[in-house]
């Protein structure tokens, strides 16, 4: 699959491996969550440089994890890539700041249909 990392022994190793890659001085993950049986890892993720990513100071990433012959690995897709998946929490949608792409808004709105909430986001003027 492209776009994969792999080459963990397990479950764990993948899990572990993302958590102290945004756990370095420019990141910190906020909060994650899993689904479809631990195979989506999903994690909020705050800047702490400053600069204003391409869906705001904090965002959503989804780690597919996959698994081979005993070699695990992971897919990272952000949402302002407009993921295909829908079974993010809606508690990190909650928590994270507006959306500043249309595909981060369109992702985010089809999330809260998938969960079954009226809840719908907008973007702001100037975000």
């Amino acid at each position: 699959m492209m776009g994969t990392f792999s080459g963990f022994y397990s479950r764990k190793d993948v899990v572990d491996h993302i958590v102290d890659m945004y756990s370095a001085p420019n990141w910190t993950i906020i909060d994650q969550k899993a689904t479809n049986f631990g195979r989506h890892f999903w994690t909020l993720i705050r800047s702490n440089h400053g600069e204003p990513l391409r869906t705001g100071n904090s965002f959503i990433v989804l780690h597919k994890l996959s698994s081979y012959r005993n070699d695990w690995g992971y897919k990272p897709i952000d949402e302002s890539m407009g993921p295909c998946y829908h079974d993010c929490p809606v508690s990190l949608l909650d928590q994270a700041d507006q959306p500043t792409t249309e595909y981060a808004t369109g992702w985010r709105n089809k999330v809260y249909e998938y969960a079954g909430s009226m809840c719908r986001v907008t973007m702001t003027e100037g975000a």
